[in-house]
């Protein structure tokens, strides 16, 4: 099992500022990615590998997520980039959780 990372890399000296556009958008983007959660929740976690078409878009989905929350001044954590699919999986509801932290 190989599991690759990226780092999220943020400063936060920056004054986080309250933009109500970004809120909403990021408030679209979480229940898009809500919609995939419960799309995957019956998938086979093996057809969802980082390699297969639908994995790689699942760990896009999660990089948008933590770059959303990144952006309203919550530490995005890290970002998986290659994965066997239970992972990808895990990685897409806990780049949701963190989104919704943020918006929240």
């Amino acid at each position: 099992m190989t599991i690759t990372i990226d780092r999220v890399q943020t400063d936060h000296s920056q004054t986080t500022t309250y933009d109500p556009t970004a809120r909403r958008s990021a408030s679209q983007l979480l229940g898009s990615l809500q919609d995939a959660v419960a799309a995957v929740a019956d998938t086979d976690p093996d057809e969802l590998g980082s390699r297969s078409p639908a994995g790689c878009e699942l760990l896009r989905l999660a990089a948008l997520a933590r770059a959303a929350a990144a952006g309203l001044g919550r530490h995005p954590g890290t970002v998986v980039t290659d994965a066997p699919g239970v992972v990808v999986v895990r990685e897409l509801v806990a780049a949701t959780r963190t989104l919704a932290a943020a918006i929240a």
